[in-house]
């Protein structure tokens, strides 16, 4: 099972990739859309966790990816 540490780790990489354009076709998008691809993405790739955790570990992703 993923740790909380393992989940912030996936937060701040996929903060990091869409970052670095790795999901070009997102780009028309709303950022609320966007968003919750970005969490769909950080569920799949983490699983175990709440909505909240997934939400405050991105957060926490983007301010610490910068």
């Amino acid at each position: 099972m993923k740790t909380e540490q393992d989940l912030l780790q996936c937060a701040y990489d996929v903060a990091d990739q869409y970052r670095d354009g790795l999901w070009p076709e997102w780009r028309n998008k709303q950022w609320q859309d966007i968003w919750k691809l970005l969490i769909n993405v950080l569920r799949h790739r983490c699983p175990g966790f709440t909505d909240t955790q997934y939400g405050e570990a991105l957060n926490r992703g983007f301010l610490d990816s910068r």
